[in-house]
C-alpha cells in the first residue's frame, strides 16, 4: 500500500527518466526496468548484490535507483545469453519479497550447463513452502549456496506467437501415428474409449487385449489412439547460479515436493544425463535396498548418519522417496554409492571383507569380546556417538582380525617329512613330540574343501611311546632355541587376537581414524579398567600405537558443569583438538587418550575453558601458547563466531583472559591461542590479525522483514556440520509462522476476551479513564495507530542498547493475570488519585518501560485504550497494519 511518500518518489523517478541523463559509462547496454523498489534493494549494501549478479553473469551490471538497469554482456555474446542474462536479474530482483519472473514461453524442466535450470513444481505444492513468507526461505537458499530461485509466470505474447502455437498443433495432428505392440492405448468400444494393450499390427487392423475383461479383439485402426495422462498441473521454479549449487538446491527442493505430494518425485525418471555434467560435476541416483528399508539407519538420529556422510564424502545428500541424489564429483559420488551399500549390508554394521575403495581409509583396531558389548553399547548408541564425534563410520569385521593372521600359508603343505622325522602332532589342542613310523600318500585331491594333500602319518609319540594316525595338517616340525622360541610368542599373539573383536574405522583422514580408535580404546578402559592404562601389562595387540594409553583423571570442584551436555563437549573438543588427543567425560571422571605429552597438553588445555573467567597466571604457564593483544575498539570485529572460525580452519584453542589488564593495557584484551604446533599458532595469530580489521555482517533480515510480533532472534553462525537446514525445512517455517501469529489463542484472551472480566476493573477503568488524559480522545488522532514505523524505530534503537530486550510475545509469558498480586481489585478503593504511587511501586512496569515500551510513548503517540476498544484496532490488527 503507497503511502505519500511512495508517490513522491515514482514521480521523481519519473523525471529522472524523461530527463537526459548518465549513461553509466555503457551507451550500447540493453536496458530494462525492474521498478525504484526493486533497484534500491540490489543498491543496498554497497551494492553487493549487483557485484554477485555481475560475477554470475560474467557481465556488467548497472542499476539507478529510478528501477532501470543497464545489462552488458561480454562483446559477441548471442541474443539468448542476452535474453537469460536479463532474467536472471529480475529474479535476483524478486528475491525482495518472493516474487516472480515473467517469461514466454515457459521453459521445459532442464538443467543447463551454465547458470539455469528449471523444476516443475506440482501446483498442490503451496508456494510459500519453497519460498518461505515473504521469500525469506529463497533470500536463505541465495546466502547459503548462491543460487537464486523464483516462480516463473506467464508472460505476454509476442505478435504472432498464437498463429505459431496454431501451426505447430496442426502439424504435430498430420504426423503418423505409430503403434508398438505392448503398448497401452486407448479403443473406441461403443460410445466409450476403453484401455487396450496392443497385441498384434497391421496396416488397417490392430488386435488388442481389453484391460477391464481380458476379452482380446481386432480394431480397426482408425479406432485406436494413443493413450495420453492428462499431464500434473506443475509451476516452474527457476533457478540461476553455479552447476554444482543448482544442483543440491534441485534435490534439497525435490525432498520438500516429496513431503508435501508424495509419489510425485518418485515417478519422475533417473536422468542418466546428468551424471557428469561438466568437469565431473553431475548427479547419481541410486535405488535403496529391500525397498528403502535403511533409509532410517542412512539418515540417522537427528539426521547425524547423512551429516556424516556428506562430511566424509564432501559431497551432497539427500534421500527421496525410496531413493538417494547424490550430487558431486566422480569420486565422491563413487565413495559415497560405496559407503551407502556398505551401511546397507547388514543391520548391526557387519563386513565380511574390506572393501578395497577403503582400504586406503580405513583403520583396524580391536576390542576384547568380553568388552564389545559395553563398547558398542545398546543399539549401537555408544558407538553411534563415538561416530559422531569422530565424523567416522565403524564397522566390524566378521572374519575377525585373528582369522585374517591365521590365514598365512599352511606350513605344512611345504613340510617333508619321511620315517624317523621328529615332528610336532597336535592332540587334543595340544602340541606333542612325536616320531614319524610311515608316511602314506593318497594322492593331492582337487576338491577345494579338501585342506589335506593326501599324507597321512603314523607316529610314535615322545611321551609314552604309544602310536597314532594324524594326517600331515596336524604335524609341524620340531623347532629347537629361538625358532622354538618365537613360534610360542607368535602363538601366543595368535591366543589373544582370537578372543578379540575387530573395528573397521573408515574416515577419510588419519587423524579421523586415530581419533575414532581412541574413543573406543577410552570406552574398553571404563568396561574393564587397565585395559589400555600407560603401565598395562599386556595391552590389546596393535591397536593404539607406541607410547598411546587412556588416563583417568578426576575432575576438580565445580568442574563437572564446564564438562556436561552439548556446550561442556565442545569445550572437550576444542581442548583435545588443539593437544592432539581425545578427551571424554565419563560420569565424574575425564578419560585421556593419546601419548603422555598430549594428555598432559590436553589438561593444560582444557583447565583454562573450565571456569567463566580463567586467569592470567593459566595463559603464562602454557608453554604451548601465543598470546595476542587486540585493542578494545578492535576486538568487537573479533565476534565469538569470528574466532569460532579460526579455532575451525587451524584445530587451535583461542581464549581471552584478564592479561592485557593485569599489565596495565586497559584499553586492550589479551586472547591465547594454543596448539601442539608453533607454526600453526603463528598462522592464526596472522588470521586474527586480518579479521580484526574487518566489521562482521550482521544480517537483520529477520528484523526488517518481521513484524511486531517476530521475536528478535537476529543473525546466527552455522554449526560444524554446516547444517544445512532443509530437513525440517517445513517445521522451521510452520514454527516461524506460529510465532508471528499475534491472533493465538493465548493472546486473544489476554487482550480480548478478558475486557469484559470483572477481574480486571474494566468498569473502574473505562469510568476513570473518561477524567483521565488518556481518555482524552482529542488527543488521540486515530492515524497514530498506522504510524507503526516510529513505534518500530524507537523499539529497534532501544534494542540495540539493550540486547535482553523481551518481546511483546514474551510478555505474555507474565499474563495479566499475574500482575494481580497487586489486583486492580485491590486498588477499587484507592481510586486513581493514588495513581502515582502505584506506578512507581510496580518494578514490572518500569522495566517495560526501560526497554522501549514505555506506556509514556504510547501516551505520546495519542493511542487512547477506547479508542483501541472502539475501533478494534488490537494488538494483532496492529501487526496486519
Amino acid at each position: 500500500k503507497e503511502g505519500d511518500g511512495d508517490a513522491e518518489m515514482k514521480e521523481e523517478s519519473k523525471e529522472e527518466v524523461d530527463a537526459p541523463s548518465d549513461d553509466q559509462g555503457l551507451p550500447d547496454a540493453h536496458k530494462f526496468d525492474i521498478g525504484w523498489q526493486a533497484a534500491m534493494w540490489l543498491l543496498a549494501e554497497d551494492g553487493k548484490r549487483l557485484q554477485t549478479l555481475e560475477k554470475m553473469l560474467g557481465a556488467t551490471v548497472k542499476a539507478k535507483d529510478s528501477g532501470k538497469i543497464r545489462l552488458q554482456l561480454k562483446e559477441g555474446a548471442p541474443e539468448a545469453a542476452l535474453k537469460r542474462a536479463e532474467q536472471c536479474v529480475r529474479a535476483m530482483a524478486s528475491l525482495r519479497i518472493g516474487g516472480t519472473v515473467e517469461m514466454y514461453p515457459l521453459p521445459d524442466a532442464k538443467v543447463e550447463t551454465e547458470l539455469f535450470s528449471v523444476m516443475d513444481i506440482p501446483t498442490t505444492v503451496d508456494r510459500g513452502a519453497i519460498q518461505g513468507k515473504e521469500g525469506k526461505k529463497v533470500r536463505e537458499y541465495f546466502a547459503e549456496r548462491g543460487v537464486i530461485v523464483a516462480f516463473a509466470s506467464e508472460g505476454a505474447k509476442p505478435e504472432g506467437a498464437e498463429e505459431a502455437e496454431a501451426e505447430a498443433a496442426r502439424k504435430k495432428a498430420e504426423e503418423p501415428v505409430i503403434f508398438e505392440v505392448g503398448e497401452t492405448v486407448s479403443v473406441k468400444y461403443g460410445a466409450e474409449w476403453q484401455d487396450a494393450t496392443v497385441l498384434e499390427l497391421s496396416d488397417l487392423i490392430i488386435k488388442v487385449k481389453f484391460g477391464h475383461d481380458d476379452s482380446e479383439e481386432q480394431c480397426a485402426k482408425v479406432n485406436v489412439k494413443k493413450k495420453v495422462e492428462p499431464p500434473e498441473e506443475v509451476e516452474k521454479l527457476l533457478l540461476f547460479g553455479d552447476l554444482r549449487g543448482r544442483l543440491e538446491l534441485e534435490m534439497s527442493i525435490m525432498q520438500l515436493v516429496e513431503k508435501k505430494a508424495e509419489g510425485y518425485c518418485t515417478k519422475l525418471p533417473d536422468r542418466p544425463e546428468l551424471e557428469n555434467v561438466k568437469d565431473g560435476i553431475g548427479l547419481t541416483v541410486l535405488p535403496l535396498e529391500k525397498d528403502g528399508k535403511y533409509i532410517p539407519k542412512l539418515v540417522g538420529k537427528g539426521g547425524s548418519c547423512r551429516k556424516r556422510l556428506v562430511a566424509m564424502t564432501s559431497s551432497a545428500l539427500e534421500f527421496v522417496g525410496k531413493k538417494a541424489y547424490m550430487v558431486g564429483t566422480t569420486e565422491q559420488r563413487a565413495l559415497l554409492v560405496a559407503l551407502l551399500k556398505a551401511l546397507q549390508a547388514s543391520d548391526d554394521n557387519y563386513m565380511k571383507v574390506i572393501p578395497e575403495l577403503f582400504l586406503q581409509m580405513s583403520l583396524q583396531t580391536g576390542v576384547h569380546k568380553d568388552s564389545f558389548k559395553a563398547v558398542v553399547g545398546d543399539r549401537r548408541d555408544n558407538m553411534k556417538r563415538i561416530e559422531d564425534e569422530s565424523i567416522a563410520l565403524v564397522f566390524v569385521l566378521d572374519s575377525g582380525l585373528a582369522e585374517a593372521t591365521v590365514s598365512a600359508p599352511k606350513a605344512w603343505k611345504k613340510m617333508a617329512v619321511k620315517e624317523g622325522s621328529l615332528v610336532e602332532v597336535k592332540i587334543k589342542g595340544d602340541w606333542k613330540a612325536a616320531m614319524v613310523v610311515s608316511v602314506t600318500d593318497w594322492g593331492d585331491s582337487d576338491d577345494e574343501e579338501d585342506e589335506t594333500d593326501g599324507r597321512v602319518l603314523k607316529v610314535k609319540m615322545a611321551d609314552d611311546e604309544t602310536e597314532a594316525t594324524v594326517p600331515i595338517k596336524s604335524a609341524r616340525e620340531k623347532l629347537e632355541g629361538e625358532a622354538a622360541e618365537q613360534r610360542k610368542t607368535e602363538e601366543d599373539e595368535v591366543a589373544k587376537q582370537k578372543d578379540l573383536k575387530t573395528f573397521v574405522i573408515i574416515a577419510p583422514s588419519e587423524e579421523a581414524r586415530r581419533a575414532c580408535a581412541l574413543r573406543i580404546a577410552i570406552s574398553a578402559e571404563v568396561d574393564k579398567p587397565g585395559t589400555y592404562a600407560k603401565d598395562a601389562s599386556s595391552p590389546p595387540p596393535g591397536s593404539l600405537g607406541e607410547g598411546v594409553a587412556v588416563e583417568k583423571r578426576p575432575l576438580g570442584e565445580g568442574e563437572d558443569w564446564y564438562c556436561k551436555d552439548e556446550a561442556g563437549t565442545a569445550r572437550l573438543a576444542r581442548a583435545a583438538w588443539a593437544a592432539g588427543c581425545v578427551i571424554q567425560l565419563v560420569e565424574e571422571s575425564l578419560y585421556y587418550a593419546g601419548t603422555e605429552v598430549a594428555r598432559t597438553m590436553g589438561a593444560a588445555f582444557l583447565k583454562p575453558l573450565l571456569s567463566d573467567s580463567p586467569g592470567a597466571m593459566l595463559g603464562d604457564e602454557l608453554a604451548e601458547s601465543n598470546k595476542y593483544f587486540v585493542s578494545n575498539d578492535k576486538k568487537d570485529n573479533l565476534t565469538d563466531e569470528v574466532v569460532a572460525k579460526v579455532e575451525s580452519e587451524f584445530g587451535v584453542l583461542i581464549y581471552s583472559d584478564d592479561g592485557a589488564s593485569i599489565s596495565g593495557m586497559e584499553d586492550s584484551t589479551r586472547f591465547v591461542l594454543c596448539h601442539r604446533d608453533e607454526a600453526v599458532r603463528e598462522k592464526a595469530v596472522a588470521r586474527l590479525k586480518e579479521l580484526q580489521e574487518i566489521a562482521p555482517v550482521v544480517d537483520w533480515e529477520d528484523y526488517s522483514s518481521g513484524t511486531w510480533g517476530g521475536g528478535g532472534g537476529g543473525g546466527g553462525g552455522g554449526g560444524g556440520w554446516g547444517e544445512d537446514k532443509k530437513w525440517d525445512d517445513d517445521k522451521k517455517e510452520e514454527k516461524d509462522d506460529k510465532k508471528e501469529e499475534w491472533g493465538d489463542k493465548k493472546e486473544d484472551k489476554s487482550w480480548d476476551d478478558n475486557k469484559d472480566e470483572k477481574k480486571w476493573g474494566h468498569d473502574k477503568w473505562e469510568e476513570e479513564a473518561k477524567k483521565d488524559e488518556w481518555g482524552k480522545k482529542e488527543e488521540a488522532p486515530k492515524e497514530d495507530w498506522g504510524k507503526k514505523d516510529e513505534w518500530s524505530k524507537d523499539s529497534w534503537d532501544k534494542k540495540d542498547d539493550k540486547k535482553d530486550d523481551k518481546s511483546w510475545d514474551k510478555k505474555d509469558d507474565k499474563s495479566w493475570d499475574k500482575k494481580d498480586d497487586k489486583s486492580w481489585d485491590d486498588k477499587k478503593d484507592d481510586k486513581w488519585g493514588k495513581k502515582d504511587d502505584a506506578w512507581d511501586k510496580k518494578d514490572a512496569w518500569d522495566t517495560k518501560e526501560d526497554k522501549g515500551n514505555s506506556w509514556d510513548t504510547k501516551e505520546d503517540k495519542g493511542n487512547s485504550w477506547d479508542t483501541k476498544e472502539d475501533k478494534g484496532n488490537s494488538w494483532d490488527t496492529k501487526e496486519d497494519k
